[in-house]
């Protein structure tokens, strides 16, 4: 017996309010992983940077599986990735296959510099506090809840005062603003590429930063797990930000980077030349990170004037074939 389809659209509505929705990422981790044959070598995580292709790309994969058609398939990569996801709930998830039946032999995992910042860190709906909570049941409780009730979190987000360099703007709400504005004039287009390219990545790196306490954590844990992790730095429009910003852009960005680069060296992670490497390095390490940061042209990026960091079809192949090459040398050594 067939049902119509505003019946089924009205039935699936009364369920998800009541139980929760289908949470997909969970379900594929679970089922991937307690599959008794043949499960994945390699999860990779990841944000939008991971998965989003452009409009005039004529190859639209994503990385994982870019990388995937170079590794082959007697090796499976597993892509868990959703827009705006951050080392917070990455934690969590990898925590999940403390309960799976198998587990993966390699864990990839995007370190984004703008995840760092207010705009991405304080932002009410880039907290996935309902996700959050939702594993650690599952975990804590042994349980397989595939259904998330997502809240909304009420929070202040524009009140909340900052301190950038370069700029006059010392709230979350003029950048927001600065943000949502699409001004025609030109030199008002590059004021806001300024204001935004400052809002993205110069704010002060600290390390008690809570993100990169959850980075601690995760390095912490698939140790635990035995697993092998690769960590790399999303690459940004770093020259579109030089024009933008003036060359300081480079010193305060710089900062940032050797903040997060001395945690990770303090927790005994290789950082690896991604141009050149070797066997020897993956022998007596769990944890290896290649910096990627300011290794392409504007050339390789959605928008060549703008500083972002997601990708177009030359940006996401150069990134598969470096990995690629970095993760052969791993598995190879494990």
């Amino acid at each position: 017996m067939s049902f119509p389809d505003n019946v089924i659209f009205f039935y699936n509505k009364v369920i998800n309010k009541t139980f929760g929705q289908k949470y997909s990422i969970l379900e594929k981790l679970l089922h991937k992983f307690n599959e008794e044959h043949d499960p994945p070598e390699i999860l990779f995580l990841g944000d939008s940077t991971v998965v989003r292709g452009s409009y005039l790309d004529d190859d639209r994969r994503s990385i994982p599986e870019m990388l995937q058609g170079l590794l082959g398939k007697e090796i499976k990569v597993l892509s868990l990735a959703k827009g705006a996801y951050h080392t917070g709930i990455f934690y969590h998830l990898i925590n999940m296959l403390n309960r799976t039946l198998n587990k993966p032999r390699l864990i990839i995992l995007p370190i984004n510099m703008r995840s760092f910042s207010p705009q991405w860190h304080l932002c009410p709906k880039y907290q996935f506090l309902s996700e959050i909570e939702h594993l650690k049941r599952n975990y804590k409780n042994n349980s397989s809840n595939l259904r998330c009730k997502i809240k909304k979190y009420r929070m202040p987000f524009h009140e909340i005062q900052v301190e950038y360099p370069m700029t006059t703007f010392r709230t979350v709400g003029e950048f927001e603003e600065c943000l949502k504005s699409k001004p025609n004039e030109y030199y008002l287009q590059i004021e806001r590429r300024k204001q935004l390219s400052i809002y993205f990545y110069l704010h002060k790196l600290t390390s008690n930063h809570p993100k990169l306490e959850s980075l601690k954590d995760i390095l912490k844990l698939v140790r635990k797990l035995d697993i092998k992790i690769l960590l790399y730095i999303t690459p940004v429009n770093y020259l579109a930000a030089g024009k933008n910003v003036g060359k300081n852009f480079h010193k305060h960005f710089s900062y940032n980077l050797s903040i997060l680069k001395t945690m990770l060296k303090n927790e005994n992670v290789l950082i690896i030349d991604n141009e050149s490497f070797g066997e020897e390095e993956f022998r007596n390490t769990f944890k290896v990170c290649t910096d990627f940061a300011n290794s392409l042209g504007r050339e390789y990026f959605f928008h060549a004037e703008f500083l972002n960091e997601h990708l177009n079809e030359k940006g996401r192949t150069f990134l598969a074939e470096h990995i690629s090459g970095i993760t052969s040398n791993i598995l190879k050594n494990i």
